[in-house]
């Protein structure tokens, strides 16, 4: 797993804030694509809530969705992430 993808997992999994506006904290300047990767190679829930700024501008605000199924799955690639590092693999 990339590491900005990671990160951007990780903050999810705290509760921390993650939209475009944030993503350089990730280490990713398109937020979109971890999100993105998330959902369709690992299989992870995640809300996008549309925030407002004007009357055509919006941007995405995401959510884990905080299953017990979702978390598992979170917390098992957590893992699995932490133990390749661990084996100096990634």
């Amino acid at each position: 797993m990339r590491k900005a993808t990671l990160q951007t997992l990780k903050a999810l999994y705290e509760g921390i804030e993650v939209n475009a506006s944030n993503s350089l904290k990730f280490g990713t300047t398109r937020i979109t694509n971890e999100i993105a990767t998330l959902r369709n190679e690992h299989n992870i829930k995640i809300e996008t809530q549309k925030v407002k700024l004007d009357s055509k501008k919006w941007y995405g605000n995401y959510k884990l969705v905080r299953s017990s199924e979702n978390l598992q799955n979170v917390k098992r690639l957590l893992k699995s992430q932490d133990t390749n590092e661990a084996k100096g693999s990634n």
